[in-house]
């Protein structure tokens, strides 16, 4: 069993939680406490609307793809977007923003996988990189001066004044044992979901929407209003198409993936209709090299004649030679709450905070 794997079994089972975890814990909240504390106090506003993205727990809530989904929709209603992101696995630790496909600064080790995946799916909309978020937004009002800065995985970050905060979880499995790092996966406590305007429930079936909800308004309370997101299988890109779904259905499929919570994408292969007949997993953000993927391939051909398929995120991390052989699931997310409520608590709030900020720089 690989690390990843031991981990995600260790956050994720269902032996019972023993006072020794969450005893273990309280250091990570003490730190993550005292951190908090101390960045609020420095906390910098910028002239642009801030809004996160973000999770209590440690990957695997959608929050990059609901990221894409909330820049594309504002940036159709006439409002000037730009994303700020930290990225993992790259080489560079400069802040910069992330070029347009094909050049030079695209390269996975320059910007690192979900900021890639973000710039590649919203055209000219800029997406800024840095294991800085706070100078990351400083540089992006500077060079750009949007109307709403994005930051996605921005829960944990207090140095920027946040006018919005959304919340995601995802249904299948909202906080594993309910433990704080480092035995379990939850980022903070429980009760600081609190602090969310609106918490977002992201998943793959449909039916764990509403006992999800449930749990979550424990924490949350009753008022709080809630937006429900299901991830679907638009199509898979190969050799320079996008074909439908149905296209493969008596068609074998060797899945494999480098993401936060795996069995998540391999489920959603199969609810998508795939015959899926082998996979394999990977670390988050894990770099691929030559020999991991004539692995892969080997492990394909042994069960027979099988397509090679994996996310968008992993796309980028292969090298340039296997870019062609291997299927991209191409991601979609489709509102399960009715579009008008999704307006009303989200989209409308962020309209009304850029008409008031302009009108109150106006006057200066």
């Amino acid at each position: 069993m690989r690390w990843h794997e031991l981990i995600e079994k260790l956050w994720y089972s269902d032996f019972p939680v023993t006072p020794l975890k969450g005893i273990l814990s309280i250091p990570w909240k003490v730190l993550s406490d005292a951190t908090a504390t101390r960045a609020s106090s420095k906390a910098l506003r910028v002239p642009s609307v801030v809004v996160s993205t973000g999770n209590l727990v440690s990957g695997g809530t959608g929050k990059t793809p609901f990221t894409i989904w909330l820049a594309k929709k504002l940036h159709h209603l006439g409002i000037r977007v730009s994303i700020v992101a930290r990225s993992f696995g790259n080489q560079c630790s400069l802040t910069h923003q992330v070029e347009s496909p094909g050049r030079e600064h695209s390269a996975y080790d320059i910007s690192g996988d979900e900021p890639l995946l973000m710039r590649n799916s919203l055209g000219d909309i800029p997406v800024w990189v840095s294991n800085r978020k706070w100078y990351a937004v400083l540089m992006a009002y500077i060079h750009h001066s949007p109307d709403v800065i994005l930051i996605d995985d921005g829960f944990q970050h207090r140095r920027i004044i946040k006018d919005m905060e959304l919340l995601l979880f995802d249904a299948g499995d909202l906080w594993g044992n309910g433990i704080l790092h480092p035995f379990g996966p939850l980022r903070e406590p429980l009760h600081h979901l609190a602090g969310a305007d609106v918490v977002v429930i992201t998943g793959i079936e449909e039916e764990r929407f509403a006992p999800a909800e449930m749990a979550l308004r424990r924490w949350a309370g009753m008022e709080k209003p809630f937006v429900k997101v299901i991830r679907k299988i638009k199509g898979i890109r190969l050799g320079g198409r996008i074909l439908e779904p149905s296209s493969f259905k008596n068609v074998p499929i060797c899945a494999f993936c480098g993401i936060a919570r795996p069995a998540r994408f391999f489920r959603l292969l199969e609810l998508s209709g795939f015959n899926l007949k082998k996979t394999l997993s990977f670390p988050d953000h894990y770099r691929y090299r030559n020999e991991d993927l004539h692995k892969i391939l080997e492990k394909s051909r042994r069960a027979g004649k099988m397509l090679i398929i994996c996310t968008e995120k992993d796309y980028y991390k292969l090298p340039l030679l296997w870019k062609d052989v291997v299927g991209v699931a191409i991601m979609d997310m489709e509102l399960v709450t009715p579009v008008e409520v999704v307006m009303q608590c989200v989209v409308e709030p962020i309209v009304h905070a850029v008409e008031e900020r302009k009108c109150t720089f106006r006057l200066f």
